[in-house]
């Protein structure tokens, strides 16, 4: 499938910016994102107060994502040059998912993800063993199955940090 036949090109990108609490951070990673002239963008570790730019909407998972519930922080916002719907996801604290829709071209799929890393547990999921790895990849899984069947004709994009680690503990 042509997904763009008219030429139009499409940069997506994804950047774990780490709780930019303050206000100088944010404009350096602001800086950033100008740069990179991302059309989508996936931020993981995000701030509510922190926009790649004025011209982007956004969706985001569910506030309070550092653990500390800060009402500020989500784990994964998904941040648009064009108009944007909400999908729901299973797993609303570290999954956010959009169907973009492109001024031409077909609409596509983004999902942006935080997977548990070794050390974090998922849920009532231990991380011992990469039991909250695998319990919370099944969700998600289950997740893009859903979106795939209910979306069949769209690209669909996964974004995000995937936190799988390759070493034994």
């Amino acid at each position: 499938m042509d997904l763009y036949p008219d030429g139009m090109s499409l940069k997506l990108a994804t950047w774990n910016v780490a709780w930019p609490d303050s206000v100088r951070r944010r404009l350096a990673i602001r800086k950033h994102t100008n740069d990179v002239s991302a059309d989508v963008w996936v931020l993981t570790e995000t701030h509510d107060e922190f926009s790649p730019g004025d011209d982007f909407t956004s969706v985001s998972s569910t506030a309070g994502g550092d653990g500390t519930d800060k009402p500020q922080h989500r784990w994964v916002s998904i941040w648009s040059r064009y108009p944007l719907e909400r999908i729901e996801t299973k797993d609303k604290q570290r999954t956010a998912a959009a169907r973009i829709h492109p001024p031409t071209g077909a609409p596509f799929l983004i999902y942006g993800t935080v997977l548990p890393w070794i050390g974090s547990a998922w849920g009532k999921h231990p991380s011992a063993g990469g039991v909250a790895f695998r319990e919370a990849l099944a969700v998600q899984t289950a997740d893009w199955i859903r979106l795939r069947r209910s979306h069949p004709k769209d690209e669909f994009f996964v974004l995000g940090d995937f936190n799988q680690d390759l070493v034994r503990v």
